[in-house]
């Protein structure tokens, strides 16, 4: 009997050591500070567009679009912009960070009728405001169209 009683005292100290590293490691678990959880926004919950929506413009002639956003309930952190456009008839000639989301993960890129971009902002933004800023040079006549491609996505929390 002396020698079951040893096993069951040792099995209710081992019990009780796993149940109080347990509560330790629990407790420390909640201690931790909560982070929002960074998302994708729905296309619902943004809006992106070009300002001006729409020119007439001459051969070799530079205009610069401003790539608005507008946040509605959410607080935008970061871009990633994809723009296109018919290289035929429009060459890319920059694309530049804006105001809103003023810090550049990855610089301007142009190439073959596609500007690229990926900018954002610590603690985030709400509002709206220019995030990038494209500007082109048309080649010939015809009518181009700019579009936002959907390669673009803004990240945001609630």
């Amino acid at each position: 009997m002396k020698k079951d009683n040893k096993w069951l005292l040792w099995g209710l100290i081992g019990f009780t050591a796993i149940l109080l590293v347990t509560a330790i490691v629990l407790f420390f678990q909640l201690k931790k500070p909560t982070t929002p959880s960074i998302k994708q926004v729905t296309p619902d919950g943004v809006t992106l567009k070009l300002r001006p929506a729409s020119s007439q413009l001459q051969p070799n002639q530079e205009i610069t679009l401003d790539l608005v956003l507008t946040t509605n309930n959410y607080k935008a952190i970061g871009a990633d912009i994809v723009l296109t456009f018919p290289s035929g008839l429009i060459e890319g000639l920059s694309i530049e960070k804006g105001e809103f989301l003023p810090i550049i993960i990855t610089a301007g890129n142009i190439n073959a009728g596609r500007a690229t971009i990926v900018v954002y902002n610590l603690p985030g933004v709400q509002g709206e405001g220019i995030i990038a800023r494209l500007k082109l040079k048309t080649k010939s006549p015809g009518t181009a169209i700019i579009n936002i491609d959907d390669a673009s996505n803004i990240r945001g929390s609630d």
